[in-house]
């Protein structure tokens, strides 16, 4: 069963689609890992700083922005 050259051309332009689709999707995980890398490691920072206190140490939680 021979393919004509339009079929192929087809297949070829959805394979290229579907390369570019793929391609951001795996780029938008890596920033995601990234991210959470980044916020795992801001996390053990402020918990080992806070291991260095006393127990009956006032502390305080950030809100957010002002």
């Amino acid at each position: 069963m021979a393919l004509n050259e339009e079929t192929i051309k087809r297949i070829f332009q959805e394979m290229q689609n579907k390369n570019v689709q793929l391609t951001r999707d795996l780029n938008g995980v890596k920033y995601q890992i990234q991210s959470n890398e980044r916020e795992q490691k801001i996390c053990e920072l402020a918990n080992k700083e806070l291991l260095n206190y006393e127990d009956d140490t006032i502390t305080y939680t950030s809100v957010g922005k002002m």
